[in-house]
């Protein structure tokens, strides 16, 4: 990547440190009172000393550590609600944190389907098959007069040469909230979603490599929660006081202490008993209902031998107790740092994901995004980093601009 860029050199100003830890955003106060951030502090592997990367004239200082690390660097900052929030007092900082609640349900596949995925005995040649296949696909792009023997060689890539997963589907609850579908549904051929771990109430005297290779996923995501999560920073971040000429103590810490500060840890938000309210578990209940619904007909109801879990005989309240008791995250975390409007008391960023009192610093993450996607969030944060970086020379070019008045 850091070669040429559409035929182009990188920039000569482009200097990148690998191994570096950010710990903090250093500010100064202006004549005018307000905050401005002049510095990134932070460490690297091969050093002990906390280094400062000072901000060049004009310059800004971006935060992009993600939804869930981007309030814990703010409140290190100074930049928080509460203790944390010394420098700029911004009561939004690690609230209205939202993720997909997903909840699994497990199918036992038939024996003669079962008997096709591929095991540990067969993934040798599994893998010798799909490189040889890409091979021939390289060859068959530039020589093929037509598409018959690139489809081919495509169908010999097996089981490596798939996403992992086969089929989905969106659905509409009837307590959606807009017009857009609120459910999500996600075929696994096999147990190769990362976020499912296998429960007790699965038979536990089988050999899990066996269960694994018989059982069919397919997993029900909320895709408008009404519950939410909170980030809670550390009360006491800093063990000592950090200057550029202190040193990091490598010693028998904790993990994350090491790091020159405590990681964050997700909470529930205050006068809250549960991350999924009602609404959000009787959604999923009725997600589920659809999946053994569609279990029910051919060719599935042939494909499949019953239900591993939770089990047909799951249903009413017992199902939403088992919601409750075994949805998962789904790493889609958003909204630590909400963009919104200047009477927003939530609101951490502008609309130019500037943060709010602070000058010379924004944040580009998924910490930005006021509510969360209908879908997997990759796609909203490439969107959300491309209109950024828009923004970002737009207004350096209008900066340059003014100044040389």
């Amino acid at each position: 990547m850091l070669g040429k860029v559409d035929g182009r050199r990188i920039p000569s100003n482009l200097e990148v440190r690998t191994g570096a830890t950010v710990t903090r955003i250093i500010t100064e106060t202006l004549t005018n009172g307000t905050p401005e951030a002049v510095a990134v502090e932070y460490f690297t592997n091969i050093s002990t000393v906390y280094q400062k990367a000072i901000l060049s004239n004009g310059g800004e200082a971006i935060l992009s550590a993600g939804a869930i690390m981007t309030p814990q660097l703010l409140a290190n900052s100074g930049i928080g609600r509460g203790e944390h929030g010394k420098v700029a007092n911004l009561s939004g900082v690690g609230k209205n944190v939202q993720d997909h609640p997903v909840i699994a349900l497990g199918f036992e596949l038939n024996a003669n389907l079962a008997g096709k995925a591929p095991s540990m005995y067969t993934l040798a040649s599994e893998f010798q098959n799909y490189f040889s296949s890409v091979e021939h696909l390289r060859q068959a792009k530039h020589e093929a007069n037509d598409n018959k023997e690139l489809n081919q060689w495509a169908s010999l890539l097996g089981p490596i040469g798939t996403a992992g997963f086969s089929a989905g589907a969106f659905l509409k609850s009837p307590w959606a909230q807009y017009e857009s579908p609120d459910i999500q549904l996600t075929v696994f051929p096999r147990v190769v979603e990362p976020h499912v771990i296998r429960h007790d109430e699965v038979d536990a005297d089988n050999d899990p490599y066996l269960l694994e290779s018989k059982t069919m996923l397919v997993t029900v995501t909320l895709l408008q929660p009404e519950g939410r999560y909170e980030i809670q920073t550390p009360k006491s971040i800093f063990g000592t006081t950090i200057t550029a000429d202190s040193e990091i103590d490598t010693g028998n810490v904790a993990f994350g202490e090491g790091f020159g500060f405590r990681l964050p840890t997700l909470h529930l938000p205050e006068n809250t008993t549960s991350h999924l309210t009602d609404m959000d578990v009787k959604r999923l209940s009725w997600g589920m209902e659809k999946v053994r619904q569609i279990l029910s007909f051919d060719p599935l109801k042939n494909l499949t031998q019953g239900e591993l879990y939770p089990g047909s005989n799951v249903v009413g309240s017992e199902l939403w107790n088992y919601i409750r008791a075994n949805h998962l995250t789904n790493s889609h975390w958003v909204g630590s740092t909400k963009m919104g409007s200047a009477d927003d008391p939530m609101a951490v960023v502008d609309e130019r994901l500037r943060v709010r009192g602070v000058e010379s610093l924004r944040v580009v993450d998924a910490g930005v995004i006021p509510h969360i996607p209908n879908g997997n969030t990759h796609s909203t944060v490439c969107v959300v980093a491309s209109r950024a970086a828009e923004m970002i020379i737009a207004d350096r070019s209008h900066s340059i601009r003014s100044s040389q008045k």
